[in-house]
């Protein structure tokens, strides 16, 4: 209940009152009604009553203020539902951005979709429709017995009170743990499944290329079987918690009308006892399928805050200022003009690697402003993970990064990425228009985004119009242009540090060398740094890096 309670303070609180009031005021207007009725039918057997029409005007009138009542209790539900979903995923994005971009390496799509639907779904179930159920119920419980009590029978109210008071506490409590544990268990699954579901969707060329359907469907199979077999256990708790239920219902129903006299009631009385039990137990016995969705709530909620509340990769400030370095307002940033880049003696291994050896160690260079560097070395030999040090997506273990003389450590990591830009391999088309993909991270006109495609060999996409709508399944556009796309968003930034990560492998030798010299005479005072496996730029760099 604990992180439960921690979301609660998320969500506007008189939506939350105002619906439990509600559902009290409708389930205390259920019981009165049937109360009532059964008053005036055993009145009228008896030969006591009086007319019918008052007795039918006064229903009416309960009946329709019960409608009110539940009609207020679902819209101010509802209003807390939509309010929870709001605001819990508009939280959960907030907390992947500074975490971001480290946090795509460190988990799967697939998890993070799950957290950001169903987990938030299931936590919404607990504010919406379940908090206002077990209040009701505890109103009931309680007003029922006094109703009783004040009927004259002592032991009735004490029969009352017990049966319902097993109904709220002890049906909800057998198995509570394991349909906990359970709940956890299937949510894990799940997020399991939906991250392979993801992948195998995403790389669905691939695995129908490498005859691996069959593969595939096995072990999104074999997770099912795991989902089924928590819910089995979780069918059978729930099994035993029913029968208890209608053996508990019977023996609120039967005995004051079979055994009256060990209650101290007359045979009339009896079963009026009888009637208000039952229109009691209904919202009370509803309390066990709420609290069946608590255990689904608590765990995806430990889930939730695990992700919300993991630290940044990098935390905003951990060095204090260079004296050199300017500063606007109260938020440090890097140099003004060209900017040199250097790394000193840096070491530097991946979290959640413990024991294994160092990505980088000792690392050393210094570029000064406006140089064209080759980063060359084989495959896990770090040159990516210098990229990520100097865009301040990690900060290294030991060692300094500075750029323009200033320790990266002291400047946020926003700022830095506004000063350096990393064009990867394959940057990512949005679903979007030509413009808004061009123009992503800049707010250049119209004008300079047509001229600056055109002048990267993208006529054919300008001719189309700007407000084309490219990326996705439907428009998808080739490797090479979503590079030259991406080539342009940087050129539109202007950046005073520019990184390529293999920005130009998918466009041919003739293409490469039109980017390049666009790219090199629009930016002629940025800091290139190549990351390379093919050598043909490496005759335009001044400067060679090569790792081992």
């Amino acid at each position: 209940m604990t992180v439960l309670l921690r979301l609660a303070r998320r969500l506007p609180l008189w939506p939350v009152l105002g619906s439990c009031l509600s559902g009290v005021l409708r389930h205390a207007l259920g019981v009165l009604i049937v109360g009532l009725a059964m008053h005036a039918v055993l009145s009228a057997a008896a030969g006591s009553g009086g007319g019918a029409l008052p007795v039918l005007g006064v229903l009416l009138g309960l009946s329709v203020l019960r409608g009110a009542a539940r009609y207020l209790e679902q819209y101010l539900g509802h209003q807390v539902a939509f309010s929870a979903l709001a605001r819990l995923r508009l939280d959960y994005y907030e907390s992947l951005i500074p975490q971001a971009p480290a946090v795509v390496a460190a988990q799967r799509s697939g998890d993070q979709l799950e957290a950001a639907t169903r987990d938030i779904d299931r936590i919404e179930t607990f504010y919406a429709h379940t908090l206002a159920p077990v209040v009701s119920a505890v109103a009931v419980l309680a007003g029922t017995a006094t109703a009783v009590l004040l009927l004259g029978s002592g032991p009735a109210a004490l029969l009352v009170a017990l049966l319902l008071g097993a109904q709220l506490l002890l049906v909800p409590a057998i198995g509570a743990r394991l349909l906990l544990a359970a709940a956890g268990k299937q949510g894990a699954v799940r997020a399991r499944a939906s991250a392979l579901v993801a992948d195998a969707v995403a790389a669905r060329d691939d695995i129908v290329l490498a005859g691996a359907p069959d593969r595939i469907q096995a072990q999104v199979a074999a997770l099912d079987e795991e989902v089924a077999a928590v819910e089995r256990r979780g069918a059978r708790i729930q099994a035993l918690r029913r029968g208890l239920t209608r053996a508990l219902l019977l023996t609120g129903v039967l005995l004051p009308v079979v055994w009256p006299g060990g209650l101290s009631l007359d045979q009339q009385t009896g079963l009026l006892v009888a009637g208000l039990f039952f229109a009691a137990h209904l919202p009370v016995a509803a309390v066990d399928g709420s609290l069946t969705a608590l255990a689904a709530a608590q765990a995806a909620a430990a889930r939730y805050l695990e992700r919300c509340d993991a630290p940044p990769a990098v935390p905003a400030l951990l060095a204090p200022q260079p004296a050199p370095q300017p500063v606007r307002g109260s938020t440090p940033r890097l140099p003004e003009g060209p900017l040199d880049v250097a790394l000193e003696g840096v070491r530097f291994g991946y979290p959640g690697q413990p024991g294994a050896r160092p990505v980088l160690d000792g690392l050393s260079f210094w570029l000064p402003a406006g140089a064209r560097a080759a980063l060359t070395g084989g495959t896990g030999s770090g040159k990516s993970t210098v990229a990520a040090l100097l865009t301040r997506t990690y900060d290294p273990e030991a060692g300094q990064v500075r750029i323009g003389g200033a320790d990266l450590r002291g400047i946020p990591p926003e700022q830095v990425r506004a000063q350096v830009v990393l064009v990867e391999q394959n940057p990512h088309i949005f679903a979007a228009s030509l413009l808004d993909n061009a123009r992503l991270g800049s707010d250049a006109g119209e004008e300079e985004v047509a001229e600056t495609l055109r002048a990267l060999g993208l006529d054919a996409l300008v001719d189309r119009g700007l407000g084309t709508r490219i990326g996705g399944q439907r428009q998808p556009v080739s490797g090479g242009q979503a590079q030259r796309i991406g080539l342009a968003r940087a050129l539109l930034k202007r950046p005073p540090v520019l990184i390529l990560d293999e920005a130009t492998s998918q466009l041919d030798a003739a293409t490469q060398d039109r980017v390049m010299d666009v790219i090199e005479s629009r930016l002629p005072e940025t800091t290139i740094v190549h990351i390379l496996h093919r050598t043909e730029l490496l005759q335009r760099c001044t400067h060679h890096i090569a790792l081992e």
